[in-house]
């Protein structure tokens, strides 16, 4: 006589559902505006694995601070119950209760796995059902008789059950590797009514979605309509110099200046003229050196409008050492980007070049030959819309034999 419980693991590997709103309302940036979202969803067929891991790539704190991140997901399991009679002595009545969970465990500040954003319970009670005496033959080859054993199902015991969380610290998601998940289907069945002498078994599929949702904030909101921004060392002053397209007035211009590229103070201001005869207005302002300058100045100029909302344009960094930028360099805006990708030279450029975007896997989604002459701009125009996440800018300059590359993210 003995009663036997099997315990089942399967996995699902999945990620794409529709976003429920109110995880999404709690993560804000600074002065109430919405965080950016930023998905990685899959979907995956019913399977029977026993235990699968699954990966989400980080968030690279490169493109801006991670607020919130939240995890969805919509799972299905379905169970085929068999069981026998083992008692060769009587024909009980059964009544059979199978029970499956699934649980999705993922990273937490305090260990590897014990976030437990999905916790889904679900039972299923079979019979009354009679299950005649042991009909196994001790003595083949006699064919064993029916009527001892009983199938049940397929049954969809978990069915479209759709769970949310937000997970209390967003260090395991800062990085640019993968973060890991792991989820698991425990169950088993055994009688409610008629003994103890029986076997039951369970053979069960599972399948369904998953999607991690990082919510961040831009470091800084990047003036889209200043262009050709420069700062170079002029003697004993660095010279910064723009240009405002589509100028109106009621702007000013706060020109900043750092030591370490983080904490940035006001050096001056200048302010859009009060009748704007030409939309592309030119701004200079010079910056007076002295001995206790350090060896690096960090500038950028905050753009105000008239209801105080602030852009700002990319970083420029000067070595007073000697003239010109500290170092030829490029940064790309907005980012994430949509539509559109603006780069941003430290130096006017003259020449040709060969713009490439590629994917973390080395892949070229899309080249484009340009020429620029006499700015520190370019634009790129999104040919296609490729998969959101994040990718790597490279330009050629095919003049000079200069190559720059940058991260930037895309969101649509």
């Amino acid at each position: 006589m003995k009663k036997l419980y099997t315990s089942l693991y399967a996995l699902v590997l999945l990620f794409s559902i529709s976003i429920p709103l109110d995880l999404e309302a709690q993560c804000t940036c600074s002065g109430g505006a919405a965080a950016t979202p930023l998905a990685y969803e899959d979907t995956v067929l019913p399977t029977q694995a026993s235990n699968i891991f699954f990966t989400f790539p980080q968030f690279d704190p490169a493109a801006g601070t991670l607020t919130c991140v939240d995890f969805y997901d919509t799972v299905n399991v379905a169970a085929t119950t068999a069981a026998r009679n083992t008692d060769t002595t009587k024909a009980p009545t059964y009544e059979f209760q199978t029970t499956i969970s699934a649980a999705v465990s993922g990273p937490s500040s305090s260990g590897p796995y014990n976030w437990i954003p999905t916790l889904a319970t679900a039972n299923r009670i079979y019979g009354p059902v009679v299950l005649d005496t042991d009909k196994i033959d001790l003595h083949p080859p006699q064919p064993r008789l029916p009527g001892d054993s009983v199938t049940f199902g397929p049954d969809t015991l978990i069915n479209n059950v759709i769970d949310s969380a937000t997970t209390a610290s967003v260090a395991p998601y800062l990085g640019t590797g993968t973060v890991s998940f792991q989820m698991g289907l425990t169950g088993f069945s055994g009688a409610l009514v008629g003994g103890v002498n029986y076997v039951t078994s369970i053979k069960a599929n599972s399948w369904g979605t998953f999607k991690l949702v990082y919510y961040w904030c831009p470091t800084i909101l990047l003036a889209e309509n200043i262009i050709n921004f420069t700062a170079v060392r002029k003697n004993n002053y660095v010279q910064l110099q723009w240009v405002t397209e589509n100028e109106q007035s009621g702007f000013s211009y706060e020109i900043e200046y750092s030591a370490d590229g983080k904490s940035y103070s006001p050096a001056g201001y200048e302010q859009s003229p009060e009748d704007v005869a030409d939309p592309n207005q030119s701004y200079q302002y010079q910056y007076a050196l002295n001995s206790n300058n350090p060896a690096v100045i960090y500038f950028r100029v905050k753009r105000i409008a008239p209801d105080g909302t602030a852009t700002y344009t990319v970083i420029k960094s000067v070595n007073i050492n000697g003239d010109g930028p500290a170092g030829g360099g490029m940064q790309v805006y907005p980012n994430p980007a949509r539509n559109s990708i603006v780069f941003a030279f430290d130096d006017i450029q003259n020449g040709n070049f060969a713009i490439q975007l590629l994917n973390t896997a080395g892949q070229l989604i899309q080249e484009n030959t340009m020429t620029i002459s006499g700015s520190n701009q370019l634009r790129l125009v999104l040919e296609s819309q490729p998969a959101r996440g994040l990718y790597f800018l490279v330009a050629k300059d095919l003049t000079h034999n200069q190559q720059y590359i940058s991260k930037i993210l895309v969101n649509y």
